[in-house]
């Protein structure tokens, strides 16, 4: 029994975990058929396994506790393991959890949807509204001291719920108060509720309903005497949120309950009337309420008929003596309003009625004023006018109407008459057609006098016809008549008329001299220059068979053929053959070869044509039934180098195509027969590896795959497939109820030791990590993250974080994304926290700049005519970079033609040599006047004029004169003295 029991709840789980598709934490539950997470089942629904059921499923037995309905088998809740970790100390359906799902309590290191007897006593954190779960206990202990017990359990509190008398002696929470102390105030039972908390209300919770003492009435009640209650009792009206038998004086008028739908006052339905200073209170412009005794209502009763400002009266008075209908009454108005008319003096109608149905100057009358006469029907009164409109007619000299009636039928010059004369003596009727909607549809008659006939329609005595009567139906000159008049002999038939004629028209043919045919009939249908004869001339005697007539020919055409009786055919009858443009009985020695085309027709050939295929002395297009083709010949039997057949087309093979096996009789299939069923690669001709079908796997351990050709044969399941477990079978796809671990279909509800489930579009993979181009969302790898979630590093994310703060939505796809970025990539440029197209930001002309959108290029760059921002970076680095260079230069060059340093003797000279060459400076052995030479000139200041330089060759013991200032250079070389001269 034990056994049954067990194969029932295993298909029971299968059946559950097939239509869950949905995989929550232990903690967490699912409605049956959906795939959201919840905490807790709705209350109406019960709860089997972590889904949420409307009712309990076969073979389970129903528990309900306060927190829940559940469907339960033995053992259902409990745990077998011995213990769980520190981080995860509690057990529930063999999962170690931190805390116990919401719908279970605690009772040791377990987590159950009921105490125990032995620990009734349920340690809540607050009942306040339902009493949430907390341990179970064997009594309360000292820091929850007050018991209540609600519907099903004992609970212990720290304190009593609001809605409860807390009775101190026996640390009970009671859900009633004594009949003596009615009333619950601070959790105490008093006979009448205290000044400072002086009404009374019924308050209702999960558990109880009780009076209660409050200093004010909630706002969805009202007050009566000391009692908060949410309507008034019967005989008393509402005013200023109180009930009261009388309304003021200064709120005399009541208000009815019964109009309530149309409204503005929020309070009614607490009580049958309102006390109101005004009927027409708030913004309502839409209706408007009249006083009759003291009562707002919305339609004045019959003996108060008339509404004038808001007051139903017997009759409107004088200065507003006019009155218009207004749903069950009238109202009073002082003149009638647009589109109505004055009838019997004060009413104010929107048509006029019978007895005065003449519409005049907007006043309804019994007949229109004789200057007014002409009478223009509007509905069902008549307007009066002094002219029909233009559109209409006159009927009966005085009447406007938009047809003529069946009396007056014809139109003569915009009057209707009963016959036309002259002028205008033709009749011509046609009618029109108004489509009101799909289904309605009107036909209207129109019947005019002419001067003369329209175009299209023909003249038969003084009507304008369309078509012309049985009695003259030969037409000639748009004239109907009896019989073709001479010399217009030859006739025609178009549509029901003879169409008279001097000679046939083209493309017809004269049949009994007159008579003019697009064909000739029967009894004479040979043609001959475009006559009709029963038999052809001996002149033209060869016959071609065009339609269901002969024509009569000297000679076939180049383009038919002919046969011996001289009939000209396009094609040769069966039974013989075409040999050029004759028809033979047989092929002769120079054609032998019987040529039969697919359509039939047979030819004589000296070979067979291009891709046509030979069998004795005939060629085909396809070989007939039963044969091969083999090298475009037909035969009976393949070669043994091509033994196998396609099955199309019947060509011999070496081998059969990949996506074949090899059949009965060695045929190319697409599929196995019945009778063997099976698929196994075996070698065959030039070593093949073939796919040929067997009645069973000669292997007694092959694992079986059901394919389109058939149930192949393997030692183990390829690469490409997937391994049911416990069976030996390979399949493409894992079904819903399993998991793949590795490549094996297992029969498991979680993954055993891997991280993520990866649902791939062969079934849902147990892995460590997810593969390329898929999602992590949570423990899920998907495809697609869900449309509320972003993408952030190949994971699905709740928001963008702030290493990735920014984002683009792409709308391209089949399923629109959202992805964060560090920076935009491509051609997506920042702008704020959202990446858009670069196109976008310079529509708008702001630039971008290293994937950012700016309103103006940033420091160190500068903008393009493409609104796209250039770095000046590299242009100012090279241009120091060539600066030093350009310093280092220079000073190489200084070093090189000015630096001396210690130097020989003759080199002393020799250099010395070249400093007076390059100044210009004359020989030491000539005067000193003669030795002076200004080379340099410079202004100093303002205070100073040009002062020159004056370099002199002379020894250093030589005295200055006039006061110049000496500095000697001495370098090694002849002294040199530098003189500078204020002037």
């Amino acid at each position: 029994m034990q056994s049954k029991m067990d194969v029932l709840l295993y298909v029971v789980f299968s059946y559950l975990a097939k239509i869950s598709i949905a995989i929550c934490p232990p903690s967490e539950v699912t409605l049956y058929g959906k795939s959201r997470c919840l905490k807790e089942c709705p209350w109406r629904s019960y709860m089997f396994r972590q889904i949420c059921y409307e009712e309990c499923p076969v073979n389970t037995r129903v528990i309900v506790t306060e927190l829940g309905k559940f469907c339960s088998v033995d053992h259902e809740f409990e745990c077998q393991r011995i213990s769980c970790p520190d981080e995860f100390p509690l057990c529930y359906k063999m999962n170690c959890l931190k805390t116990c799902p919401k719908y279970t309590f605690q009772f040791l290191n377990n987590c159950v949807i009921e105490c125990p007897e032995e620990q009734a006593f349920k340690l809540s954190h607050d009942c306040e509204e339902s009493c949430l779960p907390g341990k179970c206990l064997e009594s309360c202990p000292p820091s929850h001291p007050f018991v209540f017990q609600s519907i099903r359990s004992k609970h212990c509190l720290q304190q009593c719920p609001n809605y409860t008398y807390e009775d101190i002696a026996s640390k009970a929470c009671k859900s009633e108060c004594p009949m003596h102390s009615p009333f619950l105030f601070n959790k105490t039972c008093l006979k009448t509720c205290p000044e400072s908390h002086p009404f009374a209300s019924t308050v209702e919770s999960m558990y109880n309903s009780i009076s209660k003492c409050f200093n004010s009435c909630p706002s969805d009640a009202v007050i009566d005497g000391d009692y908060c209650v949410s309507v008034c009792p019967r005989g008393k009206h509402l005013f200023n949120n109180t009930c009261v038998v009388t309304c003021p004086t200064s709120h005399p008028l009541m208000f009815p309950n019964t109009i309530r739908f149309v409204s503005p006052i929020k309070s009614l339905g607490k009580s049958d009337f309102i006390c109101v200073d005004s009927c027409n209170v708030g913004s309502n412009v839409i209706y408007q309420y009249n006083i009759y005794n003291n009562f707002c209502v919305d339609s004045c009763p019959q003996e108060s008929h008339y509404a004038y400002n808001g007051s139903c009266l017997t009759e409107c008075p004088v200065s507003s003596k006019y009155n218009i209908h207004h749903g069950k009454y009238f109202l009073c108005v002082e003149s009638c309003p647009v589109n109505t008319f004055v009838s019997n003096e004060t009413n104010c109608r929107r048509s006029c009625p019978s007895d005065e149905n003449f519409l005049y100057n907007n006043t309804c009358n019994e007949t229109c004023p004789s200057d007014y006469n002409f009478k223009q029907i509007a509905g069902s009164y008549y307007k009066c006018n002094a002219a029909c409109p233009s559109e209409e007619f006159i009927y009966n000299d005085s009447f406007c109407v938009a047809s003529c009636p069946p009396e007056a039928k014809y139109q003569y010059d915009k009057t209707c008459v009963t016959t036309c004369s002259k002028p205008l003596k033709y009749q011509l009727s046609n009618s029109t057609t108004i489509h009101r909607n799909r289904y309605n549809k009107t036909t209207v008659n129109h019947h005019y006098c002419l001067e003369d006939c329209p175009p299209n329609t023909n003249y038969y005595e003084d009507a304008c016809v369309m078509e012309c009567p049985s009695q003259a139906n030969y037409l000639f000159n748009r004239s109907c008549h009896t019989g073709c008049p001479a010399p217009y002999n030859y006739r025609f038939l178009s549509g029901k008329h003879h169409v008279c004629c001097d000679e046939c028209p083209q493309n017809t043919f004269t049949y009994n001299a007159t008579l003019c045919l697009s064909a000739c009939p029967v009894d004479k249908n040979f043609e001959f220059n475009n006559t009709c004869y029963n038999k052809c001339p001996d002149s033209n005697d060869f016959i071609f068979q065009e339609s269901s007539h002969f024509k009569c020919l000297d000679k076939c055409s180049s383009k038919s053929l002919k046969t011996l009786n001289k009939t000209c055919l396009n094609e040769c009858p069966q039974g013989t053959l075409q040999l050029d443009n004759k028809c033979v009985q047989s092929c002769p020695s120079d054609r032998p070869l019987n040529y039969t085309r697919n359509d039939g027709k047979h030819c004589c050939q000296n070979s067979c044509p291009y891709r046509t295929y030979r069998f004795e002395s005939k060629c085909f297009d396809r070989c007939p039934h039963g044969f091969r083709t083999f090298n475009f010949t037909c035969t009976l039997e393949c070669p043994k180098s091509t033994p196998y057949i396609d099955i199309v087309t019947k060509k011999c093979l070496s081998t059969c195509e990949n996506d074949f096996v090899i059949t009965n009789n060695h045929q190319c299939d697409v599929k196995c027969p019945h009778d063997k069923q099976y698929i196994e690669k075996k070698r065959c001709v030039k070593g093949k590896i073939q796919n040929m079908c067997v009645k069973f796997c000669s292997k007694q351990n092959s694992f079986s795959y059901i394919a389109n050709q058939g149930i192949f044969c393997y030692d183990q399941c390829p690469n490409h497939l997937l391994l049911m477990e416990n069976q030996r079978t390979c399949v493409e796809e894992c079904p819903d109820n399993k998991l793949i671990v590795g490549s094996i279909c297992r029969a498991i509800y979680k993954c055993p030791n891997h991280k993520y489930l990866e649902h791939t579009d062969v079934g849902k993979r147990c892995k460590n990590e997810c593969s390329l181009g898929f999602f992590l969302d949570g423990v899920h790898c998907v495809k697609e993250c869900p449309l509320e979630k972003v993408i952030v590093n190949a994971k699905c994310a709740e928001e963008c974080p702030s290493s990735h703060p920014l984002i683009h939505k792409d709308f391209t796809s089949s399923k629109p994304r959202a992805t964060c970025y560090f920076q935009c990539p491509g051609r997506l440029v920042a702008n704020g926290s959202t990446c858009i197209d670069e196109t976008t930001c310079h529509s708008t002309k702001h630039y971008t700049y290293e994937h950012v959108c700016y309103e103006a290029c940033p420091m160190l760059t500068r903008k393009t005519e493409n609104y796209t921002c250039f770095s000046l970076t590299s242009s100012i680095l090279y241009t120091i970079l060539l600066l030093i260079l350009t310093i280092i230069q220079l000073g190489v060059l200084y070093f090189v033609t000015c630096f001396t340093g210690k130097k020989s003797n003759k080199k002393k000279e020799m250099e010395g040599a070249m400093i007076k060459t390059h100044f210009q400076l004359t020989s030491s052995n000539k005067d000193r006047e003669h030795n002076r030479k200004y080379v340099i000139r410079f202004k100093k200041e303002e205070k100073e004029n040009i002062e020159i330089f004056e370099v002199n060759t002379i020894g250093s013991d030589e005295k200055m004169e006039n006061n110049e200032d000496v500095t000697e250079l001495n370098d090694g070389y002849k002294p040199i003295n530098f003189r500078r001269r204020k002037h």
